[in-house]
């Protein structure tokens, strides 16, 4: 895990080279989003690129390749060559290479298992341990944590509130946008709440952000890498980074790395409370077990 470089670059350094490109893709300009397509379409081939034969590929300039790599969080063109280069060599090619139609259940199987790992590798690296813990502290004092998302990201709410009904705080998971609004202009200091968007673009869960704020609560945003109108706003942000493939778009696997930062934070301040939590833990495996024939 890793510090962020300054407060002014969302780029997380740990993230791989492809993933990165990816999430921030749609936030790039019009000739940057050509670079990132390039890259993307043939990346094998951009290892043994020159900057000029990049910046032909892309129909753009040596300037503008560039400034591409400085806008993804590398020093230089050789910098950002050097992590995509690695990205590829990390990664094993059958394993890691789109299903393909022909493909086996038993290699989708594993293609699909593949891809899964290789995001929460890539989450994991990519996470800031200042924002880590700064999220932990905030849920460790929270009276009260909600969980708000949307579509794909209120299956990932409604996971992390099922996380934390096994501590001690009162805790809600809400997927109508009237009900977060109702308990957000309801917001006290000492709530918090965790806002799930794998674009950061709802305008509706930023409508939220601002009114939590107002309150004086704390805002966690949970989205994919890279600068977004929820990462504004929010208070504390934490990235996952996930690749997209032919039959799988990223937001499909960023929900496992998603929930893999819910059971980090769950963890952490579930020791934070250990001897309570044991208690609340045992009573509650107590009462399930009743409802076991």
């Amino acid at each position: 895990m890793t510090s962020p470089q300054n407060d002014s670059n969302p780029v997380i350094d740990g993230a791989s080279c492809i993933a990165r490109i990816q999430s921030m893709r749609e936030n790039l300009t019009p000739g940057q989003r050509r670079l990132a397509d390039t890259v993307l379409d043939d990346p094998h081939a951009v290892i043994l690129a020159s900057v000029a034969e990049v910046a032909m590929r892309s129909n753009s300039s040596d300037a503008a390749v560039s400034r591409f790599a400085r806008v993804l969080g590398y020093g230089s063109y050789a910098e950002f060559r050097l992590a995509l280069t690695r990205d590829l060599v990390g990664s094993t090619q059958a394993i890691h290479e789109d299903i393909e139609a022909g493909d086996g259940v038993d290699v989708i199987a594993e293609k699909v298992a593949a891809a899964n790992v290789r995001a929460i590798e890539d989450t994991c690296r990519g996470l800031e341990t200042p924002s880590l813990e700064a999220a932990v502290a905030a849920l460790s004092a929270a009276s009260r944590i909600a969980f708000f998302g949307f579509g794909a990201s209120a299956a990932v709410a409604r996971d992390a509130r099922h996380h934390f009904l096994r501590t001690a705080k009162d805790t809600i998971a809400i997927e109508d946008h009237h009900e977060q609004v109702m308990w957000a202009t309801t917001a006290r200091p000492g709530d918090v709440v965790l806002l799930f968007s794998h674009t950061g673009t709802s305008r509706d869960l930023c409508d939220v952000a601002e009114l939590v704020r107002a309150e004086g609560a704390t805002v966690i945003s949970v989205t994919n890498h890279g600068t977004s109108p929820l990462t504004k706003l929010a208070d504390i942000n934490l990235f996952t980074s996930s690749r997209e493939t032919r039959y799988r778009e990223e937001s499909v696997s960023s929900r496992i790395a998603a929930m893999t930062i819910i059971d980090i934070l769950y963890v952490a301040v579930a020791l934070e409370h250990s001897d309570e939590q044991a208690q609340r833990r045992n009573k509650i495996r107590q009462a399930i077990q009743r409802k076991r024939t």
